[in-house]
């Protein structure tokens, strides 16, 4: 248009594009103990790693990159210390999540490594959750949506906002 190559604005006929929020699939306790029972049941070498890494990620609330990063040093008797790892957490701030009971009894099936060795060695466990969403015709269950889960029921078992929102490393 400053240089006389067009005399109209053609955007002046676009509207700004509606976007759609994702709807947050929070499973039942029942649906994420089939997922996870499905999961452990598969033939595939990685099973146990994969279902034991989407109990640890339903059981603390830490996003998958967190998880990577959990080395066994980070675990204590009463908490599991959030770093992030080398890449650290999205806010770049160490916090500590609490040891639940389902929690304490998946760690006591998992084998101990030192100290610096990582709890896991899989990237996500994306393809086995879908995977055995299809299998149990459920709806789809994203690895996020673990985080919701232990949001969900932290709450429904009344824990305080705040204090939720301080185990997922929300800043405000």
């Amino acid at each position: 248009i400053n240089k006389k190559i067009i005399q109209d604005d053609p955007t002046t006929l676009l509207r700004k594009a509606r976007v759609e929020s994702k709807e947050i699939q929070v499973p039942t306790h029942e649906e994420f103990l089939a997922i996870v029972k499905s999961i452990r049941e598969q033939s595939k070498a990685s099973s146990f790693e994969v279902a034991n890494m989407v109990e640890f990620l339903a059981y603390c609330g830490c996003r998958v990159g967190e998880c990577r990063g959990v080395v066994w040093g980070d675990i204590d008797k009463e908490s599991i210390t959030i770093t992030g790892g080398e890449l650290g957490t999205k806010n770049h701030q160490r916090r500590k999540v609490p040891i639940i009971g389902p929690m304490e009894g998946l760690l006591s099936t998992m084998t101990r490594g030192g100290d610096y060795d990582p709890l896991f060695s899989l990237q996500s466990p994306r393809m086995a959750l879908t995977s055995a969403c299809e299998r149990l015709n459920i709806n789809h269950v994203r690895v996020h949506d673990l985080r919701h889960l232990f949001a969900t029921v932290c709450i429904e078992s009344s824990v305080d906002i705040p204090t939720v929102s301080r185990w997922l490393g929300h800043k405000d």
